[in-house]
């Protein structure tokens, strides 16, 4: 637990694009009070989220941020500019 009160997460996420499987890696902080009684957080709910596409999901670097542009959208996060 973070000075704030918060909690860092740490997870997996498996899906599957264009046939293929993709698994990314989701980081951040949430407060207590966002995870639900099974334990779930919504991934708007993340502070400081980060995204990491893990194993060789992606050909070329261009479809892999393509990829991971899609994952934060498909979880609602604004990309850090």
């Amino acid at each position: 637990m973070s000075s704030g009160g918060k909690l860092q997460i740490r997870g997996l996420l498996t899906t599957s694009v264009n046939g293929r499987e993709q698994i990314y890696r989701v980081t951040g902080y949430v407060r207590p009070g966002d995870i639900d009684i099974s334990g779930i957080v919504d991934s708007r709910r993340i502070a400081g989220a980060s995204l990491e596409l893990l194993g060789d999901g992606a050909g070329d670097s261009s479809q892999r941020k393509r990829q991971i542009e899609n994952m934060f959208k498909l979880l609602g996060l604004q990309r850090a500019r």
